[in-house]
């Protein structure tokens, strides 16, 4: 199931890498044998040097330190290798993205709880938690209770059908006073 995952991950970020170009066959403004054709074509080129090259280079590199295949690190690596080359793709020469999958191929191979996950995870409890805590001393991570009792009831007051006419035939949901206020109750308990 994972490698149906990360085949799926890989062949949408393959696509974004090509699809980057809003108009394939508009051709440059100095010359009209060259154009976005060219960029995207060198973008599908480098991506699959990288892709291969970090799936290479990752089974490789796991064989020779564990003395046998693992199938999963051959396909986390080569996700390595296609985030190493996104950003520069349309720019980066072919011998350049051999160099990007190889490099990527560790961010592939540390796929794991390793120090440098831990690192990040330590580093964003050491600056995210104070921030969230004086946010919620200062009261201005949530808005008060009756604040938001007050704009589940005031959802009906939208007139939806009246301003979004373009959505087609809505009725909206018909709910009595009494029972909008039971399942705000169930709500509250819920969050509370």
């Amino acid at each position: 199931m994972v490698i149906v995952g990360l085949l799926l991950l890989l062949f949408g970020w393959f696509g974004y890498n090509l699809g980057c170009f809003a108009n394939i066959f508009e051709a440059h403004a100095s010359t009209t044998n060259q154009g976005n054709w060219i960029l995207s074509g060198r973008s599908a080129t480098v991506s699959m040097l990288a892709i291969l090259t970090a799936g290479i280079v990752t089974l490789l590199g796991r064989w020779l330190l564990v003395g046998h295949w693992d199938e999963l690190n051959a396909f986390i690596g080569p996700v390595g290798g296609i985030a190493a080359i996104s950003s520069g793709c349309s720019v980066v020469e072919p011998w350049a993205a051999v160099v990007c999958g190889f490099r990527g191929r560790r961010l592939g191979s540390t796929w794991s709880p390793s120090g440098e996950l831990l690192a990040i995870v330590g580093w964003v409890n050491v600056t995210m938690s104070p921030l969230f805590w004086i946010l919620h001393k200062l009261r201005i991570l949530r808005i008060s209770n009756d604040e938001e009792i007050a704009s589940f009831e005031d959802i009906s007051s939208h007139r939806f059908q009246e301003n979004h006419a373009q959505f087609g035939d809505y009725t909206p949901m018909q709910i009595s006073n009494s029972d909008s206020k039971e399942i705000i109750n169930i709500l509250m308990d819920y969050i509370y």
